[in-house]
């Protein structure tokens, strides 16, 4: 007979208790919880579930927004197959207007099963998405990848995600990538923080 799971009673108050400041032993509480406590705060992350009883939350709104997203982001990154299966029905959420934090969790998954969805946000209207879309995928070697980076780093009109691409290019291949660094130079909306990040990009692969 197999061994009954935890509630949701005591899973949702192990997230109480995170929301609520005690982050630490929470946390680890959370994740050795595993993919039962994954499954439950992405129900209730997404809106697809209620709380079991309304809970006490005694934080400000926007540290309670960070540690919802804290929480998903160690969840998801310890199982990332349970997450992407759960977030398998909601794409079309995705293709239609991806939140940062899912993009930004999307590129720590070790998991190919991420690269069509980063690949999409790379090329979404905000350029704030398709920057950590590109962060996500920079690290990354397969073929679709090293495709979206090389198209954002020639093409995209946002010259912060050009930068981050090129960086993303540094990894695999310095010369090219000093090649595009220079080119950026040149680039008319440039800001000053970029292009003194541009000038020590160039200087780190001059000397690889």
């Amino acid at each position: 007979m197999a061994t009954p799971g935890p509630s949701l009673a005591a899973i949702d108050a192990i997230i109480v208790e995170f929301l609520n400041g005690e982050q630490r032993s929470a946390l680890d509480r959370a994740v050795a919880m595993g993919e039962p406590m994954l499954r439950r705060v992405v129900d209730l992350y997404y809106g697809h579930s209620s709380w079991v009883d309304p809970p006490r939350l005694t934080g400000a709104s926007r540290e309670i927004a960070d540690a919802w997203t804290h929480l998903l982001f160690r969840l998801a990154t310890a199982l990332p197959g349970v997450y992407l299966d759960e977030i398998d029905a909601r794409r079309i959420r995705l293709k239609g207007g991806a939140p940062i934090s899912e993009v930004v969790i999307l590129g720590y998954l070790d998991d190919p099963r991420a690269v069509p969805l980063l690949a999409r946000c790379a090329r979404h209207r905000d350029w704030l998405i398709r920057y950590h879309a590109v962060r996500g995928l920079a690290h990354r070697d397969d073929p679709d990848s090293r495709a979206a980076v090389e198209h954002a780093a020639n093409r995209d009109c946002d010259v912060a995600v050009r930068v981050e691409a090129v960086a993303g290019i540094a990894r695999r291949d310095p010369a090219r990538a000093r090649t595009l660094y220079a080119e950026l130079l040149y680039h008319p909306h440039l800001t000053p923080t970029l292009a003194q990040r541009v000038r020590q990009a160039l200087n780190s692969t001059a000397q690889t």
